[in-house]
């Protein structure tokens, strides 16, 4: 919080002094002042969020050519650890553009999050499933690179898709989705794929 206590301008309570770095543990906003000669500078902001390196958050469906548009289409993620995951912050910048609001709450072991192009046509057709998100853009019928970042830039998840060259043939606009059958094999192989085994794919639940 405001080191600066409002009106009295005296120092707050719960203010924390800075005698060196500081461990974050958890997502944070972090809020400083200089306090000099009983002077205040301004209030400098900075959200901090945090997230294990080696983590199981994998793109699990990507519906890219969907029977009647791109409005159906959608990407779902799922934490394949055993602990959950912060994906406050984590931005796609490439494919799509998406930034996962700061009070996101942590995923949980298993649990899956989906992101939409067009969230209220999406509802329709799935109106059981929950939307985390709507993304700008869509994902190119032709095949292209994912990439989700974290808030320092480090890159959490990265995947090239296609539809040629031993790709699944039905999730290019006959109606399925592209399923990942291997969790732990490179994301951007054919093999570690298949089509969905329901038409219009299982978003937020096992194909």
């Amino acid at each position: 919080t405001d080191p600066r206590l409002p009106v009295t301008g005296k120092v707050a309570p719960g203010a924390i002094s800075y005698q060196g770095p500081i461990t974050i543990t958890e997502n944070s906003m972090l809020e400083a002042r200089l306090f000099n000669n009983g002077s205040w500078s301004a209030l400098a902001e900075a959200s901090f969020s945090v997230l294990q390196k080696d983590t199981r958050l994998r793109v699990t469906e990507i519906m890219y050519n969907p029977v009647g548009g791109d409005d159906y289409e959608f990407i779902e993620l799922r934490n394949l650890g055993r602990d959950s995951l912060n994906v406050a912050n984590l931005s796609f910048v490439e494919g799509i553009r998406y930034t996962f609001p700061p009070d996101t709450p942590p995923l949980a072991p298993g649990e899956f999050l989906v992101l939409v192009r067009n969230p209220e046509l999406f509802a329709e057709r799935y109106p059981e499933v929950t939307i985390s998100g709507g993304y700008d853009g869509s994902l190119s019928n032709k095949g292209e690179s994912l990439t989700l970042i974290d808030a320092q830039g480090e890159i959490v998840v990265d995947l090239i898709y296609n539809d040629a060259g031993g790709w699944p043939i039905s999730p290019d606009g006959r109606g399925d989705s592209l399923v990942l059958v291997d969790e732990d094999g490179n994301p951007s192989e054919p093999t570690s794929w298949r089509a969905s085994a329901n038409v219009f794919g299982s978003p937020g639940a096992v194909d």
